[in-house]
């Protein structure tokens, strides 16, 4: 089966729908390239896809990639999918049930709002709030407000002089440039920096604290932690047939991570990865 095929027309046949996000249609943002494999937050690469189709979608990225001499992509599409399914808390999920998952969660909690108030409340106490004056749904910004957050976030920027930073609107840059104020946020000195050690230590050690330490230490042999001793100390495993000196070794070999690997030692089902 192609699944790369199946999984580039339920994106181009979804595309063409030309679905708006609205407040309450359950409709999911799904990134066509998935964010952990370098996509981005731009529209090209966004469509909208109800919770069935979000599932469908994410099944068929993992088939691809398991398909594929990606270890690396199929490791995180495996574990994209995992935690869509609620990390294992459920033993069976197909594409019916994670829709029918989403539209109970929906039903179960609803936002209400009043004056500029807001709250997430359970359906059950929809009535009893109601009664008391709410409305359902969430508190939209007012203009003025939306304006204000727009100004701040766009229309100024942070400069610095000496130890001072404030921040100006684009239009007063030019005449703080000129009394040699630098566009961008005050670096922290080395005395600041020394100030914050101190505050997170609470004290720094004297002389003559460290001296004892020195002094206690002496004559006690450390045994260096080199490769040699670490693969000593290792368990070595046996995956696929090839055997590793211990767990570390294994996932730098397989690129993957320790705990995979000690998943897939723990599976009986696996015979052939086993401590020795």
């Amino acid at each position: 089966m192609d699944y790369k095929k199946h999984y580039e027309l339920l994106i181009s046949t979804r595309k063409s729908l030309g679905r708006i996000k609205k407040k309450f249609d359950g409709l999911h943002n799904h990134h066509i390239i998935p964010k952990s494999l370098g996509g981005d937050k731009s529209k090209s690469n966004l469509v909208l896809l109800t919770p069935k189709e979000h599932f469908i979608a994410h099944l068929l990225l993992l088939m691809v990639y398991k398909n594929s001499d990606d270890y690396n992509s199929y490791r995180k599409m495996s574990y994209a999918f995992w935690n869509m399914c609620g990390r294992n808390k459920l033993k069976s999920i197909n594409s019916k049930s994670y829709q029918m998952a989403i539209e109970e969660k929906k039903m179960l909690s609803v936002w209400v709002k009043k004056e500029n108030k807001e709250k997430f409340i359970s359906s059950h106490e929809l009535e009893k709030y109601i009664s008391a004056g709410w409305e359902r749904g969430r508190k939209s910004f007012s203009d003025l407000t939306i304006n204000k957050i727009r100004e701040t976030k766009s229309g100024y920027v942070w400069i610095s002089k000496d130890d001072f930073q404030k921040t100006v609107s684009k239009e007063e840059v030019e005449n703080y440039v000129y009394e040699k104020w630098k566009i961008g946020r005050a670096k922290f000195t080395d005395e600041h920096k020394q100030n914050i050690k101190n505050g997170l230590t609470g004290r720094t050690l004297e002389e003559t604290h460290k001296n004892n330490i020195g002094k206690s230490l002496k004559g006690k042999p450390l045994k260096p932690h080199n490769e040699e001793r670490r693969k000593k100390l290792a368990k070595p495993v046996i995956i696929h047939g090839i055997k590793y000196d211990g767990l570390r070794w294994a996932a730098d070999s397989l690129n993957t991570t320790i705990t995979v690997i000690y998943n897939k030692l723990h599976n009986k089902k696996l015979t052939d990865c086993y401590y020795l």
